[in-house]
């Protein structure tokens, strides 16, 4: 065998990594599918970690590596069906991240120019996680009003366990329909928007690890001034002109509204930082504090931030962009 035909070294020590962190996410899946509810809570979260580290030290053949050993490994363990949901959820975006992440311009002589920015990987993970409700149904039953038996027996469970005095013990028929309804149609925008933050908290954990280790193959990005791309705004006015429409285009749209709803949350913080660190300090302590315990107030406000920044870039209007900034910030 000619030498051209081997494997290189660093071919195979990302493949065995990526075997290794495809394996771990994996176990931890398992483990979250069979363990009680909290520590499957937090191990569910937690799932695509070893993935994605790989994926940021190792580049694209590790993340394609701990896709597939995975998928094998859920396969053999519970069934087939979470072999291809397993995918769907982790290995198909692990790759998409790896190969975003890394993408880089050069001038006409080949010198590197600037990264990918990590504001447009932030809406490639929104833009899957708006697709994944669909994604769901297909692999599924194939339309979420199939789980109207599970939704009345939840909701019917949680009424007989209420204390008594309660309005959810005096719960009727038409108040326990009216609960099922909504949770069908909110269902798809929960799905996008929980996937999506839980792949951007993991995605943010696996960078800072895989810096400190040395592997980060890219520059840290100043976070402060992440923007996500103007047309992450047209996807948002199609989500809602697909939850107005309604039928098939209402799951599509709730997704895309969830998973919209998500990264103008994280640009908006990222907002508040900027300015907070060159102006205000303290409007980070109010803002978190509020999110701490008002979310349901200070979550919108917070999202109507990102969406602002978005259209018009109030950002740069309020404090002034550094002159330097590292490499894929914006």
């Amino acid at each position: 065998m000619t030498g051209s035909s081997t494997l290189s070294p660093s071919l195979v020590r990302a493949v065995a990594f990526g075997l290794g962190g495809g394996f771990a996410s994996a176990a931890l899946l398992y483990s979250a599918v069979r363990g009680s509810v909290g520590l499957s809570t937090l191990l569910l979260i937690l799932t695509p970690l070893p993935s994605l580290i790989v994926a940021l030290g190792w580049g694209l053949p590790a993340a394609l590596a701990a896709a597939g050993v995975g998928a094998v490994v859920m396969a053999v363990a519970v069934a087939p069906v979470f072999a291809a949901g397993y995918l769907l959820a982790l290995g198909v975006p692990v790759a998409g991240v790896a190969h975003f992440a890394f993408l880089a311009r050069y001038d006409a002589n080949g010198v590197l120019q600037d990264w990918y920015p990590v504001g447009r990987v932030l809406a490639a993970l929104a833009l899957y996680g708006a697709a994944l409700p669909v994604l769901v149904v297909a692999l599924g039953s194939g339309t979420f009003t199939s789980l109207e038996a599970e939704f009345t027996q939840f909701f019917k469970a949680l009424s007989e366990r209420a204390p008594i005095g309660s309005g959810w013990r005096r719960m009727d028929e038409a108040r326990l329909q009216f609960l099922v309804s909504t949770a069908i149609e909110v269902l798809p925008a929960a799905i996008a928007s929980y996937w999506t933050l839980f792949m951007a908290i993991n995605l943010y954990l696996a960078a800072r690890v895989t810096r400190l280790s040395g592997r980060l193959l890219r520059p840290w990005p100043d976070l402060h001034w992440m923007s996500l791309p103007r047309m992450q705004a047209l996807v948002f006015g199609a989500a809602l002109a697909g939850i107005w429409i309604g039928g098939a285009w209402r799951v599509l749209g709730a997704g895309a509204f969830g998973a919209c709803m998500t990264v103008y949350v994280l640009q908006g913080l990222s907002v508040v930082h900027a300015i907070g660190r060159a102006r205000a300090p303290w409007l980070l302590y109010a803002t978190y504090a509020t999110l701490a315990v008002a979310g349901a107030i200070a979550i919108p406000l917070t999202a109507l931030a990102g969406l602002i920044e978005n259209l018009v870039r109030l950002r740069a209007r309020v404090v002034s962009m550094p002159a330097a900034l590292p490499p894929g910030s914006v």
